[in-house]
């Protein structure tokens, strides 16, 4: 008697794969919309920090440019957010 691979396991427990529900051309075209979307303000989102990050440092801004990367870091987390919604 073979031993069975933990995926042929799991699909005996779970019944088998099946297929999931089929995604329609309006749905992948609204998915790509959000996916541009999403990837523009990320860029944008760079281009600006990169930007603040120019000025502090010409400056010698160290409480700026932390502040900076603060903010950079925490609106790159609620970006994927609020694209999902």
């Amino acid at each position: 008697m073979a031993l069975k691979s933990a995926w042929e396991l799991a699909l005996e427990k779970t019944g088998g794969v099946e297929a999931g529900p089929q995604v329609t051309a309006a749905q992948r075209a609204a998915l790509a919309a959000v996916s541009a979307k999403l990837k523009a303000d990320l860029a944008e989102l760079d281009i600006m920090h990169q930007a603040g990050v120019a000025a502090a440092g010409a400056a010698q801004d160290g409480a700026a440019l932390q502040e900076l990367d603060t903010s950079y870091r925490a609106a790159g987390a609620r970006l994927p957010a609020a694209a999902a919604c």
